[in-house]
């Protein structure tokens, strides 16, 4: 939820609660629910992955020491 809308962890937390009490379902329901769909979400473009192996690759030399 975070990745995708680009929202802080409080904000997905917070849309998880509400529609858990939109659906009278048990939020960890939900939760647990979204994680074995997750595989039906397209992959990202090839764009994309390669934009964040970039990032992955280089995170070292952006710590501050």
């Amino acid at each position: 939820l975070m990745r995708m809308y680009r929202i802080s962890d409080e904000q997905a937390f917070k849309l998880l609660v509400w529609r858990s009490q939109e659906t009278n379902t048990k939020l960890r329901a939900l939760a647990e629910q979204l994680l074995r769909e997750l595989p039906a979400v397209p992959p990202a473009q090839p764009a994309t992955v390669s934009a964040f192996d970039h990032i992955l690759l280089t995170l070292h030399e952006r710590i501050p020491h």
